[in-house]
């Protein structure tokens, strides 16, 4: 569903629903089309811009909406977002795998990019095991083409002034191939590469944060693995790491 006139077919007698509903039906639109976080402004113009009677408060409405538990909208820094998990219902009352298809485009968009057949297998087997709702090793590979992609960046840029970091840490082994690395902890290695100014603060404490997920992926626990975390987890490892780093 990407425009209005798709919404009124899933819902021919969206006139006569309530106010709560329109408001959310329209924001869900936006998300759709690629508008993560909104203003008053950009849900009215869209009941405008198609001809359709506009909520006398539009602003009460996405107010109510942000206390509502579970809250539907989440009202942060002056914006508006749609709920991550409430976006999934909303998938999959439209029966649309939106998830699927936009992580699967973004995965599929890297390919060009991958000079190393290694990075590229890890990709290609990220992209069937998410389409095969395996979110579990989805999670892996995409890890292993993380971590893969940084370690050829450091080997090519970084070797020797990450080793001089390891001397002054009191590591022994020094880097001169990717083998080396299995005799470090990721997120020692991490705190390294931060440390060398190769990773932002931001970066890092997003592969930290990664790390914990791809640790309960790896492990039998009773973590669950929904298709928006999993999502989520790959479309961020995507834009601020592995598309930063090939």
């Amino acid at each position: 569903m990407k425009t209005v006139d798709e919404l009124l077919q899933h819902i021919p007698d969206f006139k006569n629903c309530p106010t709560k509903e329109k408001v959310l039906l329209i924001i869900y639109l936006l998300t759709v089309n690629g508008v993560k976080q909104f203003a008053v402004k950009d849900v009215y113009a869209v009941f405008t811009d198609n001809g359709l009677q506009p909520p006398s408060n539009i602003s009460r409405e996405l107010q109510n909406l942000t206390k509502e538990k579970p809250a539907h909208v989440i009202f942060k820094a002056g914006k508006y977002y749609l709920e991550i998990t409430y976006k999934t219902e909303l998938d999959r009352r439209f029966g649309k795998n939106s998830y699927t298809k936009q992580t699967t485009e973004q995965l599929s968009r890297l390919l060009p990019l991958i000079q190393s057949d290694i990075q590229r297998a890890f990709l290609e087997d990220a992209v069937k095991c998410f389409n095969a709702a395996l979110y579990r090793p989805a999670i892996i590979m995409t890890w292993l083409l993380t971590m893969d992609t940084l370690y050829d960046h450091l080997l090519n840029n970084y070797r020797d002034v990450f080793n001089q970091q390891l001397e002054i840490n009191h590591k022994k082994i020094k880097i001169k191939s990717k083998d080396d690395f299995e005799s470090y902890k990721e997120n020692d290695v991490i705190g390294f590469m931060k440390a060398i100014n190769m990773l932002s603060k931001e970066q890092a404490k997003l592969l930290t944060a990664k790390l914990d997920s791809r640790n309960s992926a790896a492990h039998p626990n009773g973590t669950s693995f929904k298709e928006a975390k999993v999502a989520t987890f790959i479309e961020e490892l995507i834009e601020d790491i592995i598309s930063k780093f090939q």
